[in-house]
């Protein structure tokens, strides 16, 4: 992404938050970078978590740390638009992870009968 817009690339795109801003193209490009991350990371809840119910739990404590590590490299975030942007993130995440979840949860499980008439009728002593 930086490449392509001809910036520097450092930390700052994750962990400074006045770098997500609505007003700018890089803070647009940031912003779509962390939709996409959402997606992605609900994808490797369907692999690691596969569990509907513990999809929320996971995806709070990523973006909890996400949090922690951006309130130790640039300070608490006081951008409104940080804010919407994270919430909205982690409700991607969590509810696109609970759904792939549920779909392998709930798919119909192959159940085959095994009938034995040959071998009942061999049991009988009728050899």
């Amino acid at each position: 992404m930086n490449f392509m817009l001809g910036h520097p690339n450092t930390l700052d795109e994750f962990f400074v938050y006045q770098e997500v801003i609505f007003s700018s193209g890089k803070g647009r490009m940031i912003m779509a970078a962390f939709f996409v991350n959402s997606l992605t990371c609900a994808a490797g809840l369907w692999v690691v978590v596969r569990r509907a119910k513990q999809c929320l739990d996971f995806s709070a404590t990523v973006y909890f740390i996400h949090f922690l590590f951006c309130c130790a490299y640039a300070g608490f975030p006081q951008s409104l638009s940080w804010w919407i942007v994270n919430m909205i993130c982690l409700s991607v995440m969590a509810i696109t992870g609970e759904y792939l979840c549920m779909k392998t949860e709930l798919a119909a499980i192959p159940v085959t009968i095994v009938t034995s008439s040959n071998n009942n009728n061999n049991s009988h002593g009728d050899n």
